[in-house]
């Protein structure tokens, strides 16, 4: 095999190419491939395979993927070349590369396929967000379809030529399966008009376009889709119509719950017409009153924002008059999807094409309680959406791979997978990145696979790469791994080291310190306490993954000095000053500061019971608004988590769950995913609230994980109040527990034995 592409200029970006290929294909093929940044794979014009799956750079991941029997089969595979950096994928120098398998023997390469540039895909578009690359915009005279089916298609021909490309690697993850779902569910018709109040979407991903952040300037845009929608107003009628063809009108769709699909509709335009696929998770009504955007909408239609997470969420066809079938190339999460049309279409369907990890078997949990089964489905959907080949933070802005968010989800998947091959990708990654020069020589990018060229990084989340280490450790016993982390984690902590201050503390520890989204973000400097609870667990989990007493000596000297200038005898205080060289108390309290003292071991409740009794009843994100006001409160990420970690390590079944289902409820009710923060202003998947998923698993059937290498399976007492059963994956097999009437009856997978958990 060798890797190919067409030779492109070199500030060309946002280009792309299909690779063609018609071949008989006899039982029991299958094709290998990999390319950068983005690539789509159809067999006669049904949608195999979306990637690749992220890696390192210098390194790509090939994937192989069956193909159906067939004479003469066309297959084509779609190349995107961004060649811009982001947090979704790395920058690098295009490529493809494939064989075409029969058993073992190869029928076909890469250099047997056509080449063709779709130009029908605008180039100098609005990148998508500041995370991502381009938005999408088309100019399409015909429809792809003959270019699917093997026909004469009227895209320039090109020649492909050998480049230099990655170290290859073969993926074991797998597939999403690409099933079309139709959507039908109508809630709103009307006609465009005129927007009176057109707000102008100017976030950083259009104004900061320079040599850190690349794209499209303003004045270079051919089209700016965004710009062009925020033109238009939307006037309903009284009622939903059941019509086929729309003029210069719009559709809203609901979906019913949250979905990242590729998102495509079939229509006829019965006169040249511009269509605008535009989406999000919420109704702008939804969100707290106080978003300045809805004064920007119509208050008669329903609002649907296209940028309510710093987000181009548009897509635009201009179409000329004939038939098509339309599919986005990137994937996108909404619940709700708006069609506005220009000119006149008669559509036939909208659907989508749900992209997720498809490695959740059916029935994992089921109580007598609905809103518990309800919530424990959203963190399901959430989980699922979030892992598809990196653990990500959302699966609709950023598609990132951050730490912090990679610690909670990891132990989603092995609770919902009962394995870790998209945690061991992700941690894979993190071992194979090379230096980056942006950043401090021993410091791992916050979020990876990415480019991080303005220089952010987060200490903190460098530390919660140690936490997971020893976790996976734990879960897997994958000691090789451990292992070859051992340099760049020795480096880290030497490099942390190197700002501690006369008491063992880190003080002024550069880069972006953050510990979460609320006021505690305001008490970072100088001596922030929550970092350096954080540093006590890092530096206890490197003692315990790498056997050097002299990391728990510092640890242990750490935990004394914590608990000696943060605790004030009733809380512990977030922040120290220096000031005229002595280190100064603030008096400034957060709710989460006293839940990384519990949670990382800081605090206990033996140590200090009457504070661990008032965080208990008074604490909380049901929390009364007269009590305590002098403390601030905490947000979804990461506070209320460690919470509810924290009350599950301690035994607190009865308040956890009626916690978790007075605050989640409502999340699932409105978009069946978990949300980033307390209200829907965020993210409304975001990765890490799948961890809500092990919390339940641990409260309800006292299921606590299992050992692949002792074969243990963990289990702690259940609630004797609810009755359920939970099939639990483990490794290939299935671990099923029965809860009725106070009877608990477990049936262990072959081989396995059960034990009680140590709580580090």
């Amino acid at each position: 095999m060798n890797m190919l592409f067409p030779a492109i200029q070199a500030d060309e970006k946002n280009v792309t190419y299909a690779f063609r290929l018609t071949i008989s294909l006899p039982p029991d093929s299958r094709i290998r491939l990999a390319a950068s940044n983005a690539c789509m794979l159809f067999q006669d014009g049904d949608l195999l395979f979306r990637g690749p799956m992220r890696t390192a750079h210098g390194h790509s991941l090939l994937s192989e993927i069956p193909l159906a029997s067939r004479k003469d089969s066309t297959l084509v595979v779609e190349v995107a070349y961004y060649g811009i950096n982001g947090f979704y994928c790395v920058e690098e120098p295009p490529f493809f590369i494939c064989t075409i398998l029969v058993g073992d023997k190869p029928i076909a390469n890469t250099e047997d396929f056509q080449v063709f540039r779709l130009d029908d895909r605008v180039r100098k578009v609005p990148r998508y967000s500041f995370q991502r690359p381009f938005s999408e915009s088309y100019r399409m005279e015909t429809d792809r379809r003959a270019l699917y089916v093997g026909e004469n298609v009227p895209y320039p021909q090109d020649t492909a030529v050998e480049v230099r490309g990655n170290t290859l690697h073969t993926s074991d993850l797998s597939l999403p399966i690409l099933n079309l779902t139709e959507l039908t569910n109508a809630v709103e018709q009307g006609t465009l008009c005129k927007n009176q109040h057109p707000y102008h979407f100017r976030d950083r991903c259009i104004t900061q376009i320079g040599d850190k952040l690349k794209g499209y300037r303003l004045d270079e845009l051919e089209e700016f889709p965004v710009e062009e929608l925020a033109e238009i107003g939307f006037h309903p009628y009284a009622e939903v119509q059941k019509k086929d063809v729309y003029e210069n009108e719009y559709l809203l769709l609901d979906a019913g719950m949250n979905y990242t699909s590729f998102i495509g509709a079939e229509l006829c335009a019965e006169t040249d017409a511009i269509v605008f696929f535009t989406f999000d998770e919420i109704l702008w009504h939804e969100a707290l009153d106080d978003i300045h955007l809805r004064t920007f909408f119509d208050s008669k239609a329903l609002p649907l924002s296209f940028s309510r997470l710093e987000c181009c969420n548009v897509i635009k066809y201009s179409l000329k008059k004939g038939e098509y079938r339309l599919c986005s190339f990137e994937p996108y999460t909404f619940r709700y999807l708006k069609i506005a049309v220009k000119g006149r279409i008669r559509l036939k369907r909208v659907y989508h094409i749900p992209y997720e990890n498809p490695s959740i078997p059916k029935d994992i949990f089921c109580t007598d309680r609905p809103e518990l089964n309800q919530i424990f489905e959203a963190g399901v959907r959430t989980f699922a959406q979030n892992a598809v080949d990196v653990l990500t933070d959302c699966p609709s802005r950023e598609r990132a791979g951050w730490l912090c968010d990679s610690f909670f989800t990891a132990q989603a998947e092995a609770l919902l997978t009962g394995g870790n091959r998209v945690e061991r990708n992700l941690l894979e990654s993190y071992r194979l990145v090379p230096p980056l020069p942006e950043l401090p020589a021993s410091m791992p990018p916050m979020c990876y696979p990415a480019d991080h060229n303005d220089g952010q990084y987060i200490p903190n989340w460098a530390m919660f790469l140690i936490i997971e280490l020893e976790d996976y450790q734990r879960r897997t016993g994958d000691e090789e791994l451990i292992n070859a982390f051992g340099e760049k984690i020795r480096s880290l902590l030497d490099w942390l080291e190197s700002y501690e201050n006369e008491y063992g503390l880190l003080e002024n520890l550069p880069g972006w310190v953050f510990v979460e989204w609320s006021k505690c973000a305001d008490f970072v400097q100088d001596v922030n306490f929550p970092t350096n609870m954080l540093y006590y667990r890092a530096l206890f989990c490197a003692s315990r993954l790498y056997g050097e007493e002299v990391y728990r000596q510092r640890a242990d000297n750490l935990r004394a000095v914590i608990r000696r200038l943060s605790f004030n005898g009733r809380f512990f205080e977030d922040n120290l000053l220096r000031k005229n060289g002595r280190l100064v108390a603030t008096g400034n309290i957060t709710e989460t500061c006293q839940y990384y003292a519990f949670r990382f071991g800081i605090a206990t409740k033996d140590e200090d019971p009457v504070l661990y009794q008032t965080m208990v009843e008074q604490f909380g994100p049901l929390r009364s608004s007269y009590v305590h006001t002098d403390i601030f409160p905490s947000n979804a990420f990461i506070g209320n988590f460690l919470r509810y970690d924290w009350l599950s390590r301690s035994d607190e079944r009865k308040i956890l769950l009626a916690e978790c289902q007075a605050y989640f409820l409502r999340m699932a009710d409105r978009t069946m995913t978990l949300w980033e923060n307390n209200e829907a202003t965020a993210s409304c998947a975001h990765g890490f609230a799948s961890y809500l998923t092990v919390l339940l698993a641990r409260a309800v059937f006292g299921y606590w994980g299992f050992d692949p290498v002792s074969k243990t399976v963990y289990l702690t007492e259940s609630d004797s109040s609810i009755c359920g059963t939970a099939r639990f994956p483990i490794a290939g097999q299935t671990l099923e527990i029965i809860l009725e009437r106070g009877v608990r009856s477990i049936i262990l997978p072959d081989g396995y034995q059960t034990g009680r958990p140590t709580l580090p």
